[in-house]
């Protein structure tokens, strides 16, 4: 029931997602940021053709059908490999994760920065130390979480039941600290 729901509301988002692209073409904040004309910035190759409500239920369901259309596509891995499937869908939601965390980890680190021009919305703990404690605890709560993505899940690890989301993760790691060094270092 509640991976029910969880999908629902990835698919709400995603769809919203590729129905603004596409109604927007990807212009609005690419163009704003790089100052290039609308001609030169990509969206989604579709012509508008996902950006358009329903006559009938005036919702985008052209763009819900290819979130969802989309989405299946990952879920026919299982059929091929379970294994592969496992690490896939633990990496998605170890990524899902970070994602969330890092403005709270940018918010924490720059808060005195004087280029940030820090807005807070209706629900803000402040800078004091109950907001401190809640951004740093969901920050290494997170970061646990993505471990424990990372483990197998079950006893004992086999190459059959091997999650293999560690590797990669690994992997992934290792590749974007190899390319700062190499950034930093032609400096």
């Amino acid at each position: 029931m509640t991976a029910f729901f969880v999908v629902q509301t990835a698919l709400q988002a995603t769809s919203r997602t590729v129905y603004a692209f596409s109604r927007d073409h990807g212009t609005c904040l690419r163009s704003r940021l790089m100052n290039l004309p609308v001609q030169n910035i990509l969206g989604l190759p579709d012509r508008g053709f996902f950006g358009k409500n329903s006559n009938t239920t005036g919702t985008p369901l052209r763009a819900v059908w290819l979130s969802t259309c989309m989405g299946i596509l990952p879920g026919l891995l299982d059929l091929a490999s379970p294994i592969a499937a496992n690490a896939i869908f633990s990496l998605t939601a170890m990524a899902l994760d970070t994602s969330y965390i890092i403005p709270i980890f940018l918010r924490r680190i720059y808060h005195n920065h004087p280029e940030v021009n820090f807005k807070p919305g209706p629900f803000y703990l402040g800078n004091g130390f109950l907001g401190n404690l809640c951004n740093w605890m969901c920050i290494l709560w997170t970061l646990f979480i993505c471990i424990i993505f990372s483990l197998p899940t079950v006893l004992p690890v086999t190459k059959e039941n091997m999650n293999y989301a560690s590797v990669r993760d690994l992997r992934g790691e290792i590749s974007v600290v190899g390319r700062h060094l190499c950034l930093t270092e032609s400096r």
